[in-house]
Formats: structure tokens, C-alpha cells, sequence
């Protein structure tokens, strides 16, 4: 997969992915696409899973299949039991749970903290899946809370991704 991020700096493009894609740093491999500058914003592409494993020269490739033409069919045989073994492996990894309840409530506090000092009838609505939490802030004069062009909310997207479930 691929995506492609937007940020004031590279760090802040790269952050930006991140939270979009919901990956680790090392999970994905990032190429910077535009450093950006003073009155541009610097563009990166997030890449991870199939399409971050760099491509062999084509020399290389042509030597390879030559020699895995020589090879015998017992070689095949062994690789397609390993490749059953991985697809075994993978379809047996359960997916991770977490008990987002403490995070739910430290999340609304924080906002709703925030977002009454914008607007004294703000209120927070928080949603929960198996691996996210989505928080809905609702008032009438939350334009500040956005800032421009979303500054302000992606920058408190960054934060909340931060919390611990202490």
C-alpha cells in the first residue's frame, strides 16, 4: 500500500501518514517527495507491504530464473511448502484487541476541555471499534478549535494518538 502525507516539515508530513495509515515508523518505508519550504509544505509517500520490497535489477533477475530453471522439482516442492507455512502463520495471527475504555474517557476529558473553552456548549460523543476510538466534538463555534486549513485538529489528532491506557 501507498499513501501520500502533507505536513509544514517532512517530520510533520511523515507524522501526518502515520496517523492516516495507523502504522509504526518502522513499518513503513518513507520516501520524501518535497521537502517543502517557506511557502510550501513539504510531501512524503508512506510505503509498506508488498509494494516497499525493492525490485532486483533485471540482470539479476535473468541470472536467478537461469539458475531456478537448473534447480530440481524437489526445490519447488520445499518452496511451496513454504509458502504454505507463511499463509498458515499469517491467517492464525489473532487481531489485537484493546480495552479502550480508560482511553475513551481521558480522550473526552481532554477535549471536551478544549473544545468548551472555544465554545461553552460544546459537547464530545466518542465511538469505539475493536482497535480505534473516534471522538465527535459538536458545537456551534468550533471554527477556532479547526483552525486553518485543519492545523489546529490535526494537531489534536497527534495528540490523542498519544495517549497511554494507564
Amino acid at each position: 500500500m501507498k499513501i501520500e502525507a502533507v505536513g509544514k516539515s517532512v517530520e510533520l508530513a511523515i507524522q501526518n501518514g502515520l496517523l492516516e495509515c495507523g502504522k509504526k515508523r518502522e513499518e513503513v518505508e518513507v520516501k520524501v517527495l518535497d521537502e517543502g519550504g517557506l511557502f510550501k509544505k513539504a510531501k512524503v509517500a508512506l510505503i509498506w507491504g508488498e509494494q516497499a520490497e525493492v525490485e532486483e535489477p533485471k540482470e539479476e533477475r535473468e541470472e536467478v530464473n537461469e539458475i531456478e530453471a537448473e534447480g530440481e522439482s524437489a526445490g519447488a516442492e520445499v518452496q511451496a511448502e513454504n509458502a504454505e507455512a507463511e499463509t498458515e502463520e499469517k491467517a492464525e495471527k489473532p487481531k489485537r484487541i484493546v480495552n479502550t475504555s480508560r482511553l475513551e474517557e481521558r480522550g473526552k476529558e481532554f477535549l471536551l476541555g478544549l473544545a468548551r473553552l472555544v465554545d461553552e456548549n460544546a459537547s464530545v460523543e466518542v465511538t469505539a471499534g475493536e482497535n480505534e476510538v473516534n471522538f465527535a466534538v459538536k458545537g456551534e463555534k468550533l471554527g477556532k478549535l479547526i483552525g486553518y486549513h485543519g492545523e489546529n485538529i490535526s494537531a489534536l489528532q497527534l495528540l490523542l494518538s498519544g495517549l497511554k491506557l494507564r
